[in-house]
């Protein structure tokens, strides 16, 4: 699964490496290693949605927003507008 932003207000979706792509709501979701668990950096911080991007929850608040959140070695990482770099451990930002 891939995402790839278009413009500041939507973003595009692809689950065929590429091959197609279906515009989505709402900011780039990055997929975690469960399948239906999505994050997202957005002006309020990393968004979390536990059942496929229906609903959003805050992971990670903050004042400044994150810039980043990305996967790397079965782990997750977000980085704030501040600087700061987080990594995802089960629930928790350390």
């Amino acid at each position: 699964m891939g995402f790839r932003p278009k413009r500041r207000e939507c973003s595009f979706r692809s689950t065929n490496g590429g091959d197609s792509w279906a515009n989505v709501t709402g900011p780039s979701p990055l997929s975690s290693q469960r399948p239906a668990t999505l994050y997202v950096a957005t002006a309020r911080g990393i968004l979390k949605s536990a059942d496929d991007g229906a609903t959003w929850s805050v992971s990670l608040s903050a004042a400044g927003g994150a810039s980043t959140v990305v996967s790397a070695g079965g782990a997750a990482y977000a980085g704030l507008m501040n600087g700061d770099v987080y990594r995802l451990n089960g629930t928790a930002w350390l």
